[in-house]
């Protein structure tokens, strides 16, 4: 009879099924509301617990022994490439802002140095207020906008901003100046920012298609658009003569073909696949620039995993 229920290469037998009676728990909640038992009641309660824990150590034998473990690498769901690609978000965007302001140094012959990311952890709690003012500082010929980190929990503890004016930050950048021989050649750089905004792009159709956000709602955009921002204030602080001016330029550009093919989606869908959308996920994951970010990214969550498993204890 048991075989009847079995699923596929998952049997239905004995040895994994497992019963917790329910009896022991509604005793203990019973308990916790002043209502008494009497001694036979009590002893059901008893066997109904006892019961229950030997079933949890069988399964947790049963776990360990029979069991053989589903390796990650061969997972493949909309909601685990969310996940994935929801962390790629910023690296990506900040490696193709990146990679513009050094195209427009090497464009410049009398430019001797470009600009190198250095990603660096932060607190758990970290965040930036998009209110508060944050100075630039000049980089070689380009100017940044530095963020004074925010502690965020259930208020920011360094303004008086509203909630929803913070994002969150899992790290800060510092920039680096190097010599141009240290990087790759102008070509090189050219195909690697093309790469990059075509893949932006198919995340943006994976968003669409598969897990079906509408365009308000778009990560990918709200990131962008919070770029170019930045280098907005930057023009109005500085000026329209510095190099920012460039790279604002190149932003929109940017915003306006991503938009585009957003919009062109829409009366003629693209068709894209779970398969591809992990080749791509991988190809990313490649970017030097782009897995030094990662990695800030994973030792967080490693350590709050870590942090919560203490709790536990």
């Amino acid at each position: 009879m048991l075989d009847t229920y079995s699923f596929n290469d998952i049997l239905f037998k004995k040895s994994n099924t497992f019963c917790f009676d329910s009896e022991s728990f509604r005793y203990l909640i019973a308990r916790k509301n002043r209502i008494e038992f009497d001694d036979y009641q009590k002893d059901e309660y008893k066997r109904s617990w006892i019961t229950s824990v030997n079933e949890t150590n069988r399964l947790i034998q049963y776990i360990c022994n029979e069991l053989k473990p589903c390796l990650q690498k061969s997972w493949m769901s909309i909601e685990h490439a969310q996940f994935q690609i929801n962390r790629m978000i910023r690296p990506i965007l900040e490696t193709i802002k990146n990679t513009m302001r050094n195209l427009i140094l090497l464009d410049k012959s009398s430019s001797k140095s470009l600009i190198k990311l250095c990603p660096s952890p932060v607190d758990r709690n970290s965040a930036t207020c998009t209110k508060c003012s944050h100075s630039p500082i000049l980089c070689g010929e380009f100017w940044i906008t530095r963020y004074d980190l925010h502690n965020l929990s259930d208020r920011c503890s360094q303004c008086e901003c509203d909630f929803s004016r913070h994002f969150k930050v899992n790290y800060v950048l510092k920039y680096e100046l190097c010599d141009k021989k240290q990087k790759p050649s102008f070509h090189d750089m050219k195909r690697n920012l093309e790469q990059l905004t075509q893949i932006i792009i198919q995340f943006a159709y994976f968003y669409k298609y598969l897990v079906h956000i509408a365009t308000g709602n778009d990560p990918i955009l709200s990131v962008l658009n919070r770029m170019i921002k930045e280098e907005k204030s930057i023009c109005s602080q500085k000026g329209n003569q510095n190099l920012n001016a460039n790279l604002y330029d190149n932003l929109k550009s940017f915003k306006n073909e991503y938009e585009e093919a957003w919009s062109m989606s829409m009366s003629n869908p693209k068709t894209i696949t779970l398969p591809e959308i992990y080749k791509l996920i991988k190809t990313v994951s490649e970017n030097r620039e782009i897995s030094e970010q990662l990695s800030i990214i994973k030792q967080m969550e490693d350590i709050y995993m870590n942090e919560q498993e203490k709790l536990i204890q």
